[in-house]
């Protein structure tokens, strides 16, 4: 009796906890199974060729994206754009990391073909005309270098498409505290000829986009937060 009691009780254990096992799975999966699509907005300007981050602002950012989409998962696709004052398609939508890594490399020469400036809104838009009709969560990540002279319409009008269509936008401004190692010329062979010059501190619009559309901001001040930056913390 004392047996059949026993086997009774060891495998009422073995059902309770194959039970809370296949809870927790379930949670998880529904975690992970969450579509996420993502916009990484590069700007590629001039100015983002600055020295005074290792090896120049862009390609220390470019450098730290290649390292997260390394973490990222099969539910969340990345597309990303270069822009200036025009945005380029780099890479459309897509959770293949190859590909990604592939295009985040190709962005370091992107200053060479586009327009000189930061267009903003130009940028935000095309990457809310990507994300629309996307299911899940949908976020855009802008790293950059410029200010914002103002909030003109168009500028307004991409946000609130980008509110309306529930696109969270995060902004990260790179310049450094300090000083700035900016491009100054071009010399005979190409090559880009800096200068040292006083550092700008983020703009408050900059700012402002990302408190727009619930989203976060973050000051690169130096390659130290950069480091400390984490994809997956800010998609929740």
């Amino acid at each position: 009796m004392k047996i059949i009691r026993f086997l009774l009780f060891i495998f009422a254990f073995v059902l309770f906890s194959c039970s809370k096992k296949d809870s927790v799975s379930d949670e998880n999966l529904g975690k992970f199974n969450t579509e996420q699509n993502i916009i990484f907005l590069i700007d590629c300007s001039l100015s983002m060729q600055s020295i005074d981050f290792e090896p120049n602002r862009q390609m220390a950012v470019v450098n730290k994206l290649r390292d997260e989409i390394k973490q990222t998962t099969e539910n969340q696709k990345i597309g990303i754009f270069s822009f200036s004052q025009n945005a380029n398609l780099v890479c459309p939508l897509t959770n293949d990391k190859k590909t990604l890594d592939s295009a985040l490399k190709s962005t370091t020469k992107e200053w060479l073909k586009l327009r000189p400036g930061t267009n903003f809104s130009d940028a935000i838009s095309n990457a809310t005309l990507l994300l629309k009709g996307k299911n899940g969560k949908k976020y855009i990540f802008i790293f950059s270098d410029g200010n914002i002279a103002n909030l003109d319409q168009d500028l307004h009008n991409s946000l609130q498409t980008a509110i309306q269509d529930s696109i969270t936008i995060h902004t990260i401004s790179v310049n450094p505290k300090d000083f700035a190692m900016t491009p100054k010329t071009i010399d005979a062979h190409g090559n880009l000829i800096f200068e040292k010059t006083p550092s700008k501190k983020p703009d408050i619009l900059f700012n402002s986009i990302s408190k727009t559309t619930l989203g976060t901001f973050q000051w690169f001040s130096s390659e130290n937060e950069i480091k400390n930056f984490s994809l997956q913390a800010l998609l929740k």
